[in-house]
């Protein structure tokens, strides 16, 4: 269903929709591995993961500035951070990303503020949920978002 939503977005068609479910289920092996290991943190945060690229690329591309936007992008962060130790990396990646096309200046620094509010609640929020991880504190992820 998000693969459908995120496919049909990015595409403004629902065939890009059709297109990118048949694509995951013809390369389902390549895609996951939940079928051949046990219950892994990252199976379980990797929806949050597509939900919160969602969010991210509904933010780009109405470049906007509602804070409702900055609050589903939190709750997404919040659930993928909660879900598994290494979000922080991925996180960090997307950030440098968006920050990338924020100084070449494709995107206000309205929409910029919009999705850094997101991200700092969302680690906020985590934070307090993980019981104030040290491994948190300490990362280039929480040093990205002071400076």
């Amino acid at each position: 269903g998000v693969f459908f939503l995120y496919g049909t977005f990015l595409s403004e068609s629902i065939y890009g929709g059709l297109v990118t479910v048949a694509a995951f289920f013809f390369n389902h092996r390549e895609c996951t591995r939940v079928m051949w290991t046990p219950p892994l943190r990252e199976s379980f945060a990797y929806p949050f993961l597509i939900v919160e690229m969602l969010v991210l690329s509904c933010i780009l591309r109405y470049k906007s500035r509602r804070i409702s936007y900055a609050v589903l992008l939190a709750v997404n962060i919040t659930c993928f951070m909660v879900c598994w130790q290494f979000a922080q990396f991925a996180l960090l990646t997307q950030t440098l990303s968006v920050f990338g096309i924020y100084m070449l200046r494709y995107i206000p620094s309205q929409t910029m503020m919009t999705f850094l509010k997101g991200l700092t609640g969302g680690y906020i929020a985590a934070a307090i949920l993980l019981f104030l991880n040290e491994m948190l504190f300490t990362s280039y992820l929480a040093s990205c978002l002071l400076t």
